[in-house]
């Protein structure tokens, strides 16, 4: 079973994270998504109640689910990742670039501009994660479709 987690820029700077001791990944906060706010670890719990011991207002726009999958170079891959997706071995040659997106219950890898669609777990298919689309807007461009339709 996948780990479920969850990340989103914070509201507040790297250094006011730093400072504050919110664990973080350049602008992005790792962990549990409630209501606005990211939280990790727990700090006190019993039946009725439960304290996270870090907790850090976050853009809501871009809450994004961890797949359970992580690229060759061991990068956690997560919904609105902008990704390649490529054959290990023997197959289609053609890689295909795209954003991961929840689908009917499967993770999948979508480019709109090429109208393709690939299911992010597939055995022979290697996978490299570019970042998220809200750290490379430039990156959207190669899978967005040219004219604004999707």
């Amino acid at each position: 079973m996948r780990e479920i987690k969850f990340k989103a820029i914070s509201e507040l700077s790297e250094q006011q994270m730093n400072e504050s001791g919110v664990p973080h990944k350049g602008k992005f906060v790792v962990g549990m998504y409630n209501d606005g706010y990211m939280l990790d670890g727990t700090a006190d719990a019993d039946d009725d109640y439960y304290t996270p011991e870090v907790w850090c207002a976050v853009k809501s726009a871009t809450v994004s689910e961890y797949t359970g999958r992580q690229d060759f170079n061991h990068v956690e891959a997560y919904e609105n990742d902008i990704v390649s997706l490529f054959h290990d071995n023997l197959g289609d040659p053609e890689s295909l670039m795209g954003v991961i997106e929840l689908c009917d219950g499967q993770w999948i890898v979508h480019n709109y501009r090429h109208k393709r669609t690939l299911p992010l777990y597939q055995e022979t298919m290697g996978l490299l994660s570019y970042g998220s689309k809200f750290d490379h807007p430039e990156l959207l461009e190669e899978v967005k479709p040219s004219n604004g339709d999707e």
